[in-house]
């Protein structure tokens, strides 16, 4: 088997044992490289200042070293995740943090630079078979080492950049191609609660790869159909204006999943919020997912007097009340809206000959 086919097998093998892609540095390529073309090569036994004997020798370790560079670096392009393969939430959140552009420009430089190896393989084997000075030899060798070996330090840049967002998408929170309601509302409304109450189980928690903040998941089944939930503490609970550059990318991430946004509001103000305020942080909401449906749940009702409960409505007229012995009938409500979004979701997704 040719070593450049066997080494881009081996680095799939290596992707799919470990479950990531893993793109080497500069140094490791180097090494290897190195490390092969000066191993012990089994070949004919001849007298070691034998003209012949030299040329061979520098010939083989010129193609071993040549063969292992450029199985490296075409390598990469194999192992590395397929950008189009990625869905718009995974590719908006990579593109608030890099150029994807700059990301495919790398990989296409590795790959010419693969090319300009080979061909200066040849040219170099040519000069030594065409030397005719044995002592020149191992200085054309030498040479080819060093000029092979630039190309890959000329691209060390382009090996940071592809390790760097390979380990970025690896992670890169495990979100489902489903339907997806995102839970939102100021801290301590009770949305981790809502979340568990939903789904039934205690929800998944999974960091967003360029922030310290958490996004926890769950998931429901309705009939044949399974429901993606998504609480983003942290995230949706501040002003436009309050959030830094990080969490507005996050936002903008977010805008590519939600189907559905399910606003959890505490009318007790135990959360530290007015009722104003939260009136204020739906509408904020409701700008930044423009065209979904929003499902507004008062949250906490048995902990409130009547008097909240009527401020409350005031604020939130259409909102789903619930509490401690309202859970069934408050689920069941909810189910209905997220039922009837999908519904919405699917009509829009038939195309028009479809219904011809």
């Amino acid at each position: 088997m040719p070593i450049v086919n066997y080494y881009i097998m081996e680095a799939k093998n290596y992707s799919k044992a470990k479950g990531k892609a893993y793109v080497k540095t500069e140094k490791e390529i180097l090494d290897r490289a190195f490390k092969a073309a000066t191993a012990e090569i089994r070949r004919k036994r001849f007298i070691k200042d034998n003209e012949s004997f030299i040329k061979t020798d520098s010939s083989q370790r010129i193609e071993k070293f040549s063969e292992t560079l450029r199985a490296d670096l075409v390598s990469i392009e194999k192992v590395f995740p397929d950008l189009t393969k990625l869905s718009d939430f995974q590719q908006e959140t990579l593109k608030s943090c890099y150029d994807i552009g700059a990301i495919r420009k790398s990989i296409a430089s590795l790959k010419g630079s693969a090319i300009a190896i080979r061909k200066m393989e040849r040219a170099y084997k040519g000069r030594i078979y065409n030397c005719r000075d044995p002592k020149r030899v191992g200085f054309i060798k030498k040479e080819f080492f060093g000029r092979a070996a630039s190309f890959v330090k000329r691209d060390k840049g382009k090996l940071n950049l592809l390790k760097e967002v390979s380990k970025f998408i690896e992670r890169m929170p495990p979100i489902k191609e489903e339907f997806t309601s995102i839970i939102a509302g100021f801290p301590n409304v009770g949305k981790s609660t809502m979340l568990s109450r939903l789904t039934g189980s205690t929800p998944e928690i999974s960091n967003y790869p360029f922030t310290t903040k958490a996004i926890m998941m769950g998931y429901m089944k309705i009939g044949y159909e399974e429901f993606q939930f998504i609480d983003t503490p942290g995230i949706l609970d501040k002003k436009p204006e309050d959030r830094n550059e990080i969490e507005k990318r996050a936002v903008a991430a977010l805008t590519h999943l939600a189907n559905l946004i399910i606003y959890v509001a505490d009318p007790s103000e135990g959360c530290g919020y007015s009722l104003k305020e939260q009136e204020k942080l739906l509408e904020v909401v409701k700008a930044e997912f423009r065209g979904r449906g929003i499902v507004v749940v008062i949250n906490k009702a048995d902990a409130c007097s009547k008097e909240q409960m009527g401020e409350a409505r005031k604020f939130f007229p259409s909102g789903i009340i619930i509490g401690k012995g309202m859970e069934t009938e408050a689920k069941k409500r909810i189910i209905e809206e997220i039922i009837k979004a999908n519904k919405e979701k699917a009509k829009e997704e038939i195309p028009i000959s479809a219904n011809l």
